[in-house]
């Protein structure tokens, strides 16, 4: 969804989906052109202007109806959800990820999967019931980041999308070449993505999505639905 129906000029920001590339991008962004993206602009320094609304709940709108403390990174919440959006006049652009796959690398995350022994992290079990537990703690905590299902970010609660651009994690060099080509700044390059280990030489292999159990899929069918049925996974 790289070619929208916007045109392709003035400032371009990032709304940043965990786990589908985002800190590559937010990298490439500041050491290749100083552009400030994403984190960047919640975090002081690197000369980026600050775009940061209050982080606690009353900064966000009210039909979230939240309750309890913010428990994210305010740059992994839908910016439409603060008030006022930080970013509701410029074109923006978001990464999202087909639900198995970024299931698995929020497993396997440092700042959100389970903190634990390298021989439990690779047994599908454990990895099976930690999808079902967070999930379904995430059904009652709306506010976390991590695990949110994508369409929150592009979408508002009446079905009117807030993103600008939509660009796909399973072709994202491409998508992301293309964007930048768009709006001028092709010297944005991403980096190759590093290979694994191959399995033959990990202790303890990494689990893939062959290893989910029938209940963590109906899970995430579930947790997931409009993502699958929006974005065409």
């Amino acid at each position: 969804d790289v070619n929208s129906s916007s045109t392709a000029t003035g400032t371009l920001e990032f709304v940043h989906i965990t786990k589908s590339g985002g800190t590559a991008m937010e990298k490439a962004a500041y050491t290749q052109a100083k552009l400030c993206w994403g984190a960047r602009h919640y975090m002081d320094g690197d000369d980026c202007e600050i775009r940061r609304p209050a982080v606690n709940e009353t900064a966000l709108t009210p039909s979230r109806n939240i309750t309890a403390p913010v428990e994210s990174e305010p740059w992994h919440l839908p910016t439409h959800w603060w008030h006022p959006d930080p970013f509701q006049n410029v074109s923006t652009f978001t990464v999202v990820r087909n639900p198995y796959s970024r299931v698995l690398s929020e497993y396997y995350c440092r700042f959100f999967g389970p903190t634990t022994y390298a021989n439990q992290k690779a047994d599908p079990a454990y990895m099976n019931r930690w999808i079902q537990e967070t999930i379904e703690k995430n059904k009652k905590r709306r506010q976390v980041g991590h695990m949110m299902p994508s369409h929150y970010f592009v979408y508002d609660d009446n079905g009117n999308r807030r993103i600008t651009h939509i660009l796909g994690y399973e072709q994202l060099h491409d998508d992301f070449r293309r964007l930048m080509e768009m709006y001028n700044l092709s010297a944005i390059r991403l980096e190759p993505k590093p290979e694994l280990p191959s399995v033959t030489k990990q202790k303890y292999p990494r689990l893939s999505e062959r290893d989910f159990s029938k209940e963590s899929i109906e899970v995430i069918n579930e947790y997931f639905a409009h993502d699958f049925d929006r974005f065409g996974y």
